[in-house]
Parts: structure tokens; C-alpha cells; sequence
């Protein structure tokens, strides 16, 4: 058995591997997360003491991110943009 951090107690408990399918919501749920994780390391791009000369890609490439649960629903589907 597999152990792991029980975020609740604070404490390292045994975990079953789950065989449920994620719904449909926990799967928009992952994909937000990731997104947003993304997003966020992409913030100092957008302070307005940073010059960059391809300000512009980065801003696209930012609103592909924003954009991406109204194309995909499943981490398993998305197709990421390339950072730029």
C-alpha cells in the first residue's frame, strides 16, 4: 500500500489507489488547476517594469491559457500552447 499526507490530520495514512473514473467537474476541476498554476508562473511577464520585445506573444499566449476550458474539458485531451 501506497502512503501519502492526509492534508486534514496532518498525518502520512495509507492510501488505496482509486478505480473511479474522475466526473466530469473533477476533470474541468485538474485542468483549472493546472492552468492556473501555468498562468501564475507567467505573472512576471505581464509587471509593467518588464520590457520584453515579444510582450505581445506573451500576452497571447497567456489568453490561450484563459481560454483553454472552453476547447477542452479533460487533462487528458488539452493541447497546451507553446510558451513563448
Amino acid at each position: 500500500m501506497a502512503k501519502a499526507l492526509n492534508v486534514q490530520t496532518g498525518k502520512i495514512e495509507e492510501v488505496t489507489a482509486s478505480t473511479d473514473t474522475p466526473s466530469a467537474e473533477e476533470e474541468l476541476h485538474e485542468l483549472r488547476v493546472r492552468r492556473n498554476a501555468i498562468l501564475a508562473s507567467s505573472d512576471w511577464t505581464q509587471n509593467r517594469d518588464v520590457t520584453l520585445s515579444n510582450d505581445d506573444d506573451w500576452k497571447k499566449y497567456r489568453q490561450e491559457l484563459r481560454d483553454i476550458t472552453k476547447n477542452y474539458t479533460s487533462l487528458n485531451d488539452v493541447v497546451w500552447p507553446e510558451k513563448p
